[in-house]
């Protein structure tokens, strides 16, 4: 999580050296996964989902006690991963 959170320029709440090895929406998501939270709206159901993390902005970090990626747009932080884990595809396709 530690290095994830330094690609996309995210402060970490939680155990830098937890591993995930995707990315998932929050209902789908799994321990080894990364999802995000950008409509408070869901809040109260953080605690029904299974992700190994959940990017959500800084003053909503109080409502997860799993690791949390904190940033000021979620959404942004979530494309932004998206967009890495693409280009490792992509990498391992090509070579």
């Amino acid at each position: 999580m530690g290095a994830i959170a330094k690609q996309i320029g995210a402060t970490l709440k939680g155990d830098p050296d937890y591993v995930v090895t995707g990315l998932a929406t929050l209902v789908s998501a799994m321990p080894n996964q990364v999802s995000f939270l950008a409509n408070m709206k869901y809040r109260q159901q953080l605690g029904n989902y299974h992700a190994g993390a959940v990017i959500l902005q800084p003053e909503h970090a109080k409502f997860y006690t799993g690791n949390c990626l904190l940033l000021d747009n979620p959404y942004v932080g979530f494309a932004k991963l998206l967009e890495l884990t693409l280009l490792q595809c992509w990498a391992v396709v090509l070579i």
